[in-house]
């Protein structure tokens, strides 16, 4: 099995090239390996297949041709739970799915025009159905619904984009539900981002000291952004967490030196999203660091502001408005916007900066981008000292 950083670094190549030049696309397949990039898009096959609608497992194979060779993997479709990906040959299969493997990757991380229905030729193997009968003690008529079921699972693959409620439900998110209802909110602010190439990094993994705890987020972004690479920072360890296309990072946010680092490596990001220690001191730190590496047209977000409120946090009670909590951060940024009106020398006035502010319950999404608009308030004052001169 690859490495999953080296399953990310694969298919960030087949990402740059999969929505341009077949010819280059062809290239970046030779020289890593077709056998690799066969494993790699199984697996991100499996990984983005919903949990199948049925009562009986289902095992299918997938052949992904190249050049005149085959390479082959079974789909393990388990009822309710998932797909996984095993070696071929361990389990009798119900039914072959075979596609070309330059247009499975150009499906799977070109842009949504190259999603369409009728990406493989699938076919129903019923002389091993009396085998898996006879193992699993069921009826054909119910193998018969279950291998439908699991092909349209796999297929859907391509064709389907679950929205992003659907998402933090199958993860079990917080994101969305009992505790926050921040979904709807990001599907707002993230649509339009979807399907390009983006670099998405979410302060705060979750699951304590655990590697392999935590992490739910980061699989919805994976899910979310099919053609984007994740990352995820934490003060603890979560190596057990990367995959194909999800790194972990170990940091603070509060180490400026670590941010700077890490912006310098992995960024420039289209996404940051704030979900750390929500302490004041450290949600203006990664801020002051990391909004700079966000590209034009990306944004930044910043959750659980009930900790303005709470002392515990830097924040002073008595004053709302005390300087030095995520809010006040908030309640600044109103005045960047309107750089051109009162004259600030920041870096909005050399065209790209805070272009705009969303506040949600508990959530703030930072636009960034051009911020140039004509000003008028510096014109209306000096018409009026003029006229009263």
């Amino acid at each position: 099995m690859m490495d999953p950083h080296q399953a990310t670094e694969l298919a960030a190549a087949l990402i740059a090239v999969a929505d341009g030049d077949p010819v280059a696309l062809t290239g970046t397949i030779e020289r890593a390996g077709a056998g690799e990039v066969a494993a790699l898009l199984t697996d991100e096959i499996a990984f983005r297949c919903g949990a199948p609608a049925h009562g009986h497992e289902v095992a299918l194979r997938l052949d992904l041709l190249h050049e005149g060779k085959r390479w082959s993997r079974v789909l393990r479709c388990v009822p309710y739970r998932g797909v996984v990906a095993e070696p071929a040959g361990a389990v009798p299969v119900a039914a072959t799915l075979t596609a070309r493997l330059d247009e499975t990757a150009r499906g799977l991380f070109g842009p949504g025009a190259e999603r369409r229905a009728g990406w493989c030729e699938v076919a129903i193997d019923e002389a091993a159905w009396p085998e898996i009968i006879a193992a699993d003690g069921i009826a054909p008529h119910e193998l018969k619904s279950a291998v439908r079921r699991a092909v349209d699972t796999v297929l859907a693959t391509r064709t389907r984009r679950p929205d992003l409620e659907e998402l933090t439900v199958a993860t079990d998110c917080d994101k969305w539900g009992l505790v926050h209802w921040f979904a709807p909110h990001y599907d707002l602010h993230f649509r339009g981002l979807r399907e390009r190439a983006v670099r998405v990094l979410e302060i705060g993994i979750g699951g304590y000291d655990d590697p392999d705890a935590g992490g739910e987020s980061l699989r919805v972004w994976r899910r979310y952004f099919g053609r984007g690479l994740i990352f995820g920072l934490d003060v603890a360890a979560k190596g057990g967490l990367d995959a194909p296309r999800l790194t972990t990072l170990v940091g603070s946010q509060a180490d400026r030196g670590r941010l700077r680092a890490l912006a310098a490596r992995y960024g420039p990001f289209d996404v940051v999203i704030d979900d750390g220690s929500h302490v004041g001191e450290h949600v203006l730190t990664a801020f002051e660091e990391l909004f700079p590496h966000v590209r034009a047209g990306g944004c930044y977000a910043i959750e659980d502001l009930w900790s303005s409120y709470c002392p515990g946090y830097g924040s002073d009670e008595t004053d709302p408005g005390a300087p030095g909590t995520s809010v006040a951060l908030l309640k600044s940024l109103i005045d960047r916007i309107h750089h051109g009106e009162w004259g600030d020398g920041d870096e909005d006035t050399v065209g790209v900066g805070t272009a705009g502010l969303h506040v949600y319950h508990n959530l703030a999404v930072i636009e960034k981008g051009v911020n140039t608009e004509i000003a008028i308030a510096p014109r209306i004052r000096r018409a009026a000292r003029g006229s009263s001169g």
